[in-house]
């Protein structure tokens, strides 16, 4: 958890950095940015880690995973739009902000993770304020992933017993044909 609060700080800062740069300024503010911005994306590499393979001494309950997975999804979607506002080149319509048509995006999923956070320090008395609010997308993602690596673990193991089973019948053939 303490891992994403930094992401989200550090995001913040190169929102408002983003938000703020002036052209004088852009190639300086560029390099920096990109080097937080691997930063912020080694953080968030090691949180889905940490949430496709959730450690066993703290368990997690599914509404606890999901609203996990919300805030990172949110995380990583402002991410890319600080990415892609850094690739672009300033316009009139925009100089130097985010882009305006993914504001409202923006403001909508930081008000619903706002809501998430609130929802969560209320009391333990209200179990529907607890809920969190966890779109269908995020949990049909941590669905597929798990499907995939089921299915990777699955040809893996089925391709070993295979090598097994022919070096079995290799060595039984050689004994069979040392006997005669």
């Amino acid at each position: 958890m303490r891992e994403a609060e930094e992401a989200s700080e550090l995001l913040k800062e190169l929102e408002s950095k983003v938000r703020n740069k002036n052209p004088q300024e852009m190639c300086r503010l560029s390099n920096a940015t990109k080097s937080k911005l691997l930063e912020l994306g080694t953080k968030l590499d090691r949180l889905e880690s940490l949430l496709h393979n959730p450690p066993s001494k703290p368990v997690l309950t599914d509404e606890d995973l999901g609203w996990r997975w919300k805030m990172l999804l949110d995380i990583q979607l402002r991410t890319r739009e600080v990415a892609v506002s850094l690739l672009m080149p300033a316009s009139p319509s925009r100089p130097g902000d985010l882009h305006s048509a993914d504001s409202k995006e923006t403001s909508q999923s930081t008000s619903l993770y706002n809501q998430d956070e609130m929802a969560a320090s209320f009391s333990k008395d209200d179990p529907e304020m607890l809920r969190p609010l966890l779109s269908d997308n995020a949990s049909q993602i941590h669905k597929q992933d798990s499907f995939t690596a089921k299915s990777w673990l699955w040809k893996a193991c089925w391709i070993i017993c295979s090598i097994l089973g022919a070096t079995a019948l290799l060595l039984t053939l050689f004994v069979v044909c040392a006997i005669i």
